[in-house]
């Protein structure tokens, strides 16, 4: 991620836009009493211009909505010490607090990372690089333009994982809660429209640097039963050991004061934690009276499968319908999947495969009855040139409210289309494999499936243990993410392996991706399973799992 700490007059915005870093984030897996060499290269392009730029280590925390934060002096001192227990600030070496970059250069800049020898866990910190200060122009009061002297910069993030020894993954929900914003400021001014927010409260006590995947469930009191106001989708973060997030969703609707069942899911390196229930006595907007449950709008078929060559014009009619009793306006959009966005491989970047440019539906609103259900037609016109892969993807979205305005939730579906003049070629990669401990005697195998084909799958992951005659002595299915992975998609999956009763050895574990029968990929690690604490009458036998070098 790059920060610009913005420049200043005309002339030297200019000037910083001239250069680039890669990377632009770093992940590393480096053993404990080690150092590895990173190399950052930063690019002038000015063709006349020397670029001097300054260099320093910095800490690195989390906002509460697990958004990165660079940790200031002052900062530090008002911190407890052990919400930096994860920074590798010490460790980072640089070989200059400055540098000059001739114009037209690429100047390679060698980051060492020394690993003490009793480090253990996930570490963070981060590099950053930042312009002078332009000067400001002489001249009389009147006579100079408005200027603000601020740097321009970047900042690397610095992520290390520790080989060697697994480490505990303690991630938890400690609370969700749900607040009414009446869109207000400090001063009672109205900056937005009402609404009501859920909120996740998440902890990490362990020493994993772990991605985080979750959601709220809201239900209302109805008589003796629960009905789901709406499922709340919580971005996508990541969290440092030692801290606490607090990651929110706009429910995009005012509920009035009454009784609500809050249900917690979360996903932890794709392995689903249990859910958290919480009922609570909640102060609304006192303006409602009514709640605006979700209507799952209809779509059929669920997705949508064409088939076209370069040039065509292909036309397919979805039913969309409106299963509750109130009248919705429904909005259909056609739009690029997330997925897809800002991503790129190779020389496919994930904006080509999709085919939200060149697809629309119609009519794109429309005012369903209750029970009510219409017919809209999806458009897809493929240009004739520049179609160099075999299948195309985009959203359809079905957004539904009330005539109030309140939101009646959303329903997505897929557009797929087969471009027939290129065949299909299924391809992945595991980018990366872990262990953490979970409880005693059960170990999470975590890994990352990246999508390197032309087509969507969906990959089947397990793990194995395998003793050195080759044999398996013991298999765990890795579960992530269901549905199918869009090329150039990442999904996290995570399982767990019992050790209680495998004999003392040394073992291959190796991680496994499939589709349809077929292995696409599989990595594997030298791991050691040893007896640390042998069974007494009151306390049962200890083992542990260790990664051995490779």
């Amino acid at each position: 991620m790059a920060l610009i700490f913005m420049a200043l007059t005309a002339t030297s915005v200019a000037a910083q836009q001239n250069l680039s870093v890669r990377p632009m984030r770093v992940e590393a897996d480096v053993p404990a009493n080690r150092t590895s060499r990173v190399v950052l290269r930063v690019n002038n392009r000015h063709a006349t211009r020397t670029e001097p730029i300054n260099l320093s280590v910095v800490d690195l925390t989390q906002n509460s909505d697990g958004t990165l934060r660079v940790v200031t002096d002052e900062m530090r001192e008002e911190m407890p010490p052990e919400s930096l227990r994860a920074s590798s600030r010490q460790w980072v070496e640089l070989p200059a607090e400055r540098i000059v970059i001739p114009p037209e250069t690429t100047q390679e800049i060698p980051v060492l990372l020394s690993v003490p020898p009793d480090a253990r866990g996930a570490f963070a910190s981060g590099i950053m690089i930042r312009t002078d200060a332009p000067e400001v122009p002489e001249g009389e009061e009147g006579e100079q333009t408005a200027v603000f002297a601020i740097s321009f910069g970047f900042l690397i993030p610095l992520f290390t994982e520790i080989e060697g020894r697994p480490v505990r993954q303690d991630i938890s929900i400690g609370n969700v809660r749900m607040e009414f914003d009446d869109g207000r400021n400090d001063q009672g001014e109205q900056e937005a429209e009402p609404t009501t927010r859920a909120f996740m409260e998440i902890s990490n006590d362990g020493q994993t640097f772990s991605e985080l995947r979750g959601d709220i469930v809201v239900e209302g009191r109805a008589g003796e039963n629960w009905r789901t106001v709406t499922r709340a989708t919580l971005p996508e973060r990541s969290i440092l050991p030692g801290l606490d997030l607090d990651l929110s969703a706009d429910l995009d609707r005012r509920l009035p004061s009454g009784e609500y069942r809050l249900l917690g899911n979360l996903q932890v390196d794709g392995r689903r934690l249990p859910r958290f229930e919480r009922v609570i006595d909640f102060e609304g907007d006192p303006e409602i009276d009514n709640v605006a449950f979700d209507t799952a709008l209809t779509l059929s078929p669920p997705r949508l499968a064409l088939k076209a060559v370069p040039g065509a014009t292909r036309t397919n009619t979805i039913e969309v319908g409106n299963p509750g009793e109130l009248p919705l306006n429904v909005k259909i959009g056609i739009t690029t999947p997330e997925s897809l966005q800002g991503v790129a491989m190779g020389e496919m970047r994930g904006e080509d495969i999709s085919a939200a440019q060149w697809s629309d539906a119609r009519p794109s609103e429309i005012t369903l009855q209750g029970g009510q259900r219409r017919n809209i037609r999806v458009l897809s016109r493929m240009p004739r040139e520049g179609m160099d892969y075999a299948n195309y993807y985009a959203d359809i979205t079905l957004s539904g409210r009330y005539e109030d305005g309140q939101s009646a939730g959303e329903t997505n579906s897929r557009l797929h289309i087969r471009q027939q003049q290129i065949g299909n070629a299924p391809a992945g990669i595991l980018d990366q494999m872990g262990i953490s401990i979970s409880e005693q005697a059960e170990y999470i195998v975590q890994t990352r499936f990246v999508n390197t084909g032309n087509v969507d799958i969906e990959p089947q992951v397990q793990t194995e243990l395998i003793n050195e005659t080759g044999n398996v002595v013991s298999r765990a299915l890795l579960t992530g993410e269901p549905g199918q992975l869009l090329p150039l998609g990442t999904r996290s999956y995570a399982g767990v392996i019992n050790i209680s009763d495998i004999a003392p050895l040394d073992y291959t574990l190796r991680v496994v991706a499939a589709y349809e029968g077929v292995r696409l990929f599989d990595r594997q690690l030298p791991v050691r399973i040893d007896i640390v604490t042998e069974a007494t009458e009151d306390e049962p036998e200890v083992r542990e799992m260790t990664i051995l070098d490779e």
